[in-house]
């Protein structure tokens, strides 16, 4: 089959829509398919087209609009796939699997027989919310999201209307869009993704020795992966771990919290740990290239996230045999879905992320046992290798278009 992975930006940027196509495009090319990926060019240094992988990638440019038509931003990916209408319609796929609105309505128009899966990458406009809380941001940045939301949930809306198919990776995730944009969360496919059990995995290495410094073996390691920004809550992390110290001195003096990510927040959170005289306890890694190697050597991910349509960081980490502290969902505080993959006392932990000290006990229960921490760390990794392969993920994906 001839398939097509369309989106705003694939490799070498390194997000969480990046590292979904890169790794479902290889998969798919192992199962003897025709892949190509349609995307934004980011770089005047990055080649128009190039073959990574057996996959065939095409990169054009896109309208480079001035401020003031910054409300029509969300329209160049629709605009860019009209005027590419004679190369998308050279390469003919039978299958266009989208992860950018803007690409599933551009296509449908150019493409009108091939078959569309809208995989859903998140809710603007409830990111959007949690990215300017707390009165944090510029006038100027709560101005641009008092127009833009309106124009991301109309583009949302119209590429939930163009696809044939509509894949979210979570219940969470369906009953979100289909809350924010009306749609019935019964039209919703959950077909959770895959992990790279090649690459995190329990095996694959501990720490680079420039760690040595933050790395004491007789102390507990909690790490927090992830951008430095409010809806990943980073900040969260570093009040539990202040929670913890006050509430379970004992454990807490046992401990380290290593922040591994970069973003807006660091120079706060930096300030914030030298404030509770923290800073012989709390390490900045900053980004790392290597997080599959960081994982095994944590004994425990934190994760505090406000909202996530789903939560790959988790399977990255459980595949680690590294257990997972999460929060469970609460509208509208904490729009997560944890509970669909942790099991409180099996595979992970699950605590009241409205409720500090709630979160702050949890952990020291989880690091009072360490012979249980580990064993649940190992049921971690088998739950994941059996519910999160690839595989299974392209099963069911392709099973969603059959009868279109």
């Amino acid at each position: 089959m001839k398939i097509l992975l369309a989106a705003n930006s694939y490799l070498p940027s390194w997000g969480g829509i990046e590292r979904y196509l890169s790794q479902l495009g290889r998969h798919l090319h192992t199962s003897g398919h025709d892949v190509s990926v349609f995307c934004r060019k980011w770089s005047d240094d990055l080649p128009s087209t190039e073959l990574m992988d057996n996959i065939r990638v095409i990169r054009h440019s896109a309208p480079n609009l001035p401020f003031y038509l910054f409300a029509l931003r969300p329209f160049s990916s629709e605009m860019t796939c009209l005027a590419s209408a004679r190369l998308l319609r050279h390469l003919n796929p039978d299958l266009v699997i989208c992860r950018t609105p803007g690409y599933a309505q551009g296509i449908r128009r150019v493409l009108s027989k091939a078959k569309i899966v809208y995989v859903l990458p998140t809710i603007e406009a409830i990111e959007r919310k949690f990215d300017i809380a707390e009165g944090n941001a510029p006038i100027l940045d709560r101005f641009i999201d008092l127009i833009m939301n309106p124009v991301n949930d109309y583009q949302e809306r119209r590429a939930l209307q163009s696809a044939d198919s509509l894949v979210a990776f979570s219940e969470n995730a369906a009953q979100l869009s289909s809350s924010q944009h009306g749609f019935d969360s019964g039209k919703y496919q959950i077909i959770p993704p895959g992990v790279d059990f090649k690459f995190f995995n329990s095996h694959c290495g501990k720490s680079p020795a420039d760690y040595s410094p933050v790395r004491d073996d007789s102390k507990k390691l909690i790490m927090f992966a992830g951008r430095l920004c409010n809806v990943k809550g980073p900040d969260i992390s570093l009040e539990i771990f202040h929670r913890l110290l006050k509430r379970h001195k004992t454990i807490a003096a046992n401990c380290h919290l290593l922040f591994v990510g970069d973003g807006p927040m660091k120079n706060e959170l930096i300030r914030r740990t030298d404030e509770m005289n923290l800073s012989g306890q709390v390490f900045f890694a900053g980004k790392r290239d290597d997080i599959n190697r960081l994982y095994p050597w944590a004994d425990l991910l934190l994760h505090t996230s406000r909202f996530e349509t789903f939560g790959h960081v988790l399977l990255e980490s459980m595949s680690c045999g590294t257990p997972c502290l999460s929060f469970r969902r609460r509208i509208p505080d904490f729009q997560v879905a944890s509970e669909e993959i942790i099991q409180h006392g099996e595979n992970g932990y699950l605590a009241n992320g409205w409720d500090p000290d709630d979160v702050a006990d949890t952990l020291a229960m989880a690091l009072s046992d360490p012979e249980k921490l580990k064993e649940t760390g190992l049921k971690a990794a088998e739950y994941i290798q059996k519910k999160y392969s690839w595989q299974r993920h392209i099963d069911e994906l392709l099973k969603t278009v059959e009868n279109i």
